[in-house]
């Protein structure tokens, strides 16, 4: 897949992007009753780092929530996500995409390509 790279020894396994202001990627997470809009750090087919909320304080490592993405190319979808960490330290929290449905992968893939266009390279 065109979108995988290994840097390093890292275990990313997907080039990651950072949003510019000419293309909006809208995230919106929801746990429980719970829904809220969350600030995007970057974005990779296999998941995306978020700035920290207190809705995500409350959500134990390994966790799942439901995202709901937009980006401007595709509808919105609903990607089912697990916490892998979160650091206060640094205001961030990254999460692990779980069997994203086809939907998902094109609109992250869409994403993911067009922000490589504009040289955003997380």
């Amino acid at each position: 897949m065109a979108w995988q790279q290994r840097v390093g020894q890292e275990r990313r396994q997907y080039v990651r992007v950072r949003p510019t202001a000419d293309y909006e990627i809208r995230v919106e997470v929801r746990t429980g009753e719970i829904r809220e809009g969350m600030l995007l750090v970057d974005l990779s087919v296999g998941g995306v780092k978020l700035l920290l909320s207190s809705t995500i304080e409350s959500v134990p490592i390994g966790g799942e929530v439901e995202l709901r993405l937009q980006a401007p190319r595709d509808p919105p979808c609903e990607i089912r996500a697990a916490l892998r960490y979160r650091s206060v330290a640094l205001g961030t929290c990254g999460l692990q995409f779980l069997e994203p449905s086809e939907a998902a992968l094109r609109l992250l893939r869409h994403a993911v390509g067009d922000l490589l266009e504009r040289g955003s390279l997380a």
